[in-house]
């Protein structure tokens, strides 16, 4: 007997799918619904959000570098809903600030609304992506004007097919 066995009474309308699965319908708006709910803990994601008390730059480190004394070197962190409208620097870190608490670790920054991901040098370095790389398309790796170098930020390369960070 399965768990939903015994809410079956006489006014259940029952649908042998042999094996197959039914899912309800889900209408997502362009809500990103894997970033709803808990579904981010459940998924091993740190939650840098303003409602977990996240009000600066510091903050977002701080919770990267608890996540470094507990995981070995090279294994990935991975952190999400950074707001920076709402830390009091008004930005958000880049590349070079995240290598200060996580040399070791690669570490993949996804702010809210879901067009710019930050990575650090590490996570950089474990794909294969450098200054000279192209960018994906409709995407772009951002270099700082000066010297080429990437901040971290990438734009829109996971909206347009380019899925690095799973080779």
């Amino acid at each position: 007997m399965t768990k939903i066995e015994p809410l079956i009474d006489s006014g259940t309308k029952v649908v042998d799918l042999k094996g197959g699965t039914i899912i309800p319908g889900l209408n997502d708006s362009h809500c990103h619904i894997s970033m709803s709910g808990g579904l981010r803990r459940v998924m091993g994601v740190i939650d840098v959000s303003y409602e977990q008390g996240i009000r600066s730059l510091a903050d977002i480190l701080d919770k990267i570098a608890e996540q470094v004394k507990r995981k070995p070197k090279g294994e990935w962190i991975n952190v999400s809903m950074a707001d920076d409208t709402k830390l009091v620097q008004k930005r958000h870190a880049n590349r070079y600030a995240l290598d200060t608490v996580a040399p070791d670790h690669p570490v993949m920054l996804f702010p809210v609304g879901g067009h710019l991901y930050i990575a650090n040098s590490k996570a950089f370095e474990m794909i294969g992506v450098t200054k000279d790389t192209p960018d994906p398309d409709g995407g772009k790796f951002e270099g700082d004007p000066a010297t080429g170098e990437l901040t971290g930020w990438m734009h829109e390369y996971r909206l347009h097919g380019a899925n690095l960070f799973n080779k």
